[in-house]
């Protein structure tokens, strides 16, 4: 049997795109992934919500459009799959998971010999410290953040890094430690940052990373090399970013900034998951464009079909 790794996913579009590489990285190096999947559940109040669009693009977009869509057509060959469309074509394990710190969760974690370690793909619980404690004896236990750490700990990163007036942008591999991003740091990776990128395509240009950071942990892991976790200490008076306030969600849009392109958001999306021109990447630009223009204040090209009706927009 082959060694098993256990993957903490949630309703994330970004970690979603991450686990469509890293899954199949992981079959290919002779790893069978677990996936546990906690959908919306989340064990931790946070100090602001999510803007709406971050929310609505990321989240809801998803799990209500075209995670939907994908599981209606049953097909396995798109470019991107849903978790449970992944799970079944690469024949691994998928468990719905409200609590992953269940002792249930636990249990089969120290119960199942194969496993030898975990990664946490954008999740949005908090681990305590027994399962922590129990994937560290297991192997190894990280956590791939969407930021330079240890400057940029915390959410929303790269508007933070563009206000900031960086250069660069990109991932930490870290181990896994109680408290939010403070373990030690294993892997960094790095793409110039364009401050007129939409956030959302700069969070994209990060999936490919993703597969290529923890590919290399992890083969040095399994050829016996010792896997360096440095503690690196931040020189800002505050390097923990919560949720944007409002007011500085504001700010960033007055400076040019903008979460995604209104006017390409449906057809870029669509692309992720289908081959440019099919029927299943028109039809899910369709459906994509017909949510969007609830958002904003731009017609969605769609709306001369007769089968379609208009919506009221929000203005954010």
């Amino acid at each position: 049997m082959s060694h098993r790794v256990a993957l903490f996913v949630c309703d994330d579009l970004v970690g979603l795109l991450m686990l469509n590489g890293i899954v199949p990285m992981m079959k290919r190096i002779g790893l069978e992934p677990i996936l546990f999947y906690t959908a919306k559940h989340r064990n931790r109040n946070f100090k602001n919500f999510s803007p709406d669009e971050v929310r609505f693009f990321n989240v809801e977009l998803l799990n209500e459009t075209i995670i939907p869509f994908l599981e209606s057509k049953n097909g396995l060959n798109n470019k991107a799959l849903s978790y449970r469309q992944l799970a079944k074509r690469e024949g691994i394990e998928i468990h719905d998971t409200t609590d992953v710190n269940h002792p249930s969760v636990i249990n089969s974690l120290i119960d199942n010999d194969k496993v030898i370690g975990g990664v946490s793909v954008r999740f949005l619980q908090v681990f305590e410290r027994e399962i922590i404690g129990v994937l560290h004896e297991k192997g190894f236990f990280w956590n791939i953040h969407s930021g330079l750490l240890p400057d940029y700990k915390g959410l929303l990163i790269p508007p933070r890094a563009i206000m900031n007036g960086e250069a660069e942008y990109g991932l930490t591999l870290h181990d896994m430690a109680c408290g939010i991003d403070e373990g030690g740091i294993i892997l960094k990776g790095t793409l110039p940052l364009n401050p007129s990128k939409p956030v959302l395509d700069l969070y994209l240009d990060t999936v490919p990373l993703s597969v290529e950071i923890l590919k290399n942990a992890i083969q040095s892991f399994l050829s016996g090399m010792p896997i360096p976790a440095k503690i690196e200490t931040s020189h800002r008076s505050r390097s923990y970013y919560s949720n944007p306030t409002p007011e500085e969600w504001a700010a960033f849009k007055a400076q040019g900034g903008q979460y995604v392109d209104p006017k390409t958001i449906a057809s870029r999306l669509s692309r992720l998951f289908a081959e440019a021109g099919t029927k299943t990447y028109i039809d899910l630009t369709q459906e994509v464009e017909i949510k969007r223009s609830c958002l904003f204040d731009i017609p969605a090209q769609f709306h001369t079909q007769p089968h379609i009706v208009s919506v009221p927009v929000v203005q954010l």
